[in-house]
């Protein structure tokens, strides 16, 4: 797929809470015709607040631009991808030392985006007679969010090995995506 450039910097640093600013360049390396990759170039800054303790809020916003990409093509060719505004705002709960629950609601309201539109009946002549159909779809352009809450845990069963293990649950219809997807993990810190 695409190659993503990060960085991401601490602007405040309070004993509880800091202030972070970073940003994401997508570059164009994959094959979008082959489902490896966007073909646009994208940028996207972001803002990261969070507090620090045993019950450790975070919120994160960000917005990403995109450029020109077959994915987005339409009779005139090449379109833009669609620009979206991405939230996201949860917690970590350290309940011992070495076990922590975590939820984040996570959402991304994309901003004039193709979709398809649901099938109408129509009415056309046929023989000299009304006779009714249903409509082929037709691609619109409109805005949609996509909303999911993710819930797991971390487990620290020695030194700076870090278990992680949670599920990404859909909240709403707007997207391509499954009801239910987990993750597992397995870092190690030097």
């Amino acid at each position: 797929g695409d190659v993503v450039l990060s960085a991401k910097g601490t602007l405040v640093k309070l004993e509880r809470f800091g202030l972070a600013v970073g940003a994401e360049l997508r570059l164009p390396s994959g094959d979008e015709r082959n489902f490896l990759g966007s073909g646009a170039y994208g940028v996207k800054p972001y803002l990261v607040l969070s507090r620090r303790g045993r019950v450790a809020p975070h919120l994160n916003v960000g917005y990403q631009w995109n450029a020109n990409s077959l994915l987005a093509a339409d009779e005139n060719g090449k379109q833009h991808l669609p620009g979206y505004f991405g939230y996201a705002a949860g917690a970590d709960i350290g309940l011992t030392k070495r076990f922590t629950v975590v939820a984040d609601f996570l959402g991304e309201h994309f901003f004039d985006a193709p979709q398809i539109s649901q099938p109408q009946n129509i009415s056309a002549p046929v023989n000299n007679q009304q006779v009714s159909f249903s409509s082929v779809v037709r691609v619109k352009s409109d805005s949609y969010d996509v909303n999911n809450l993710s819930v797991g845990l971390k487990v620290n069963p020695v030194g700076h090995l870090l278990l992680s293990a949670n599920v990404l649950v859909k909240l709403n219809d707007g997207g391509v995506r499954a009801r239910l997807i987990p993750l597992v993990g397995l870092s190690y810190s030097f």
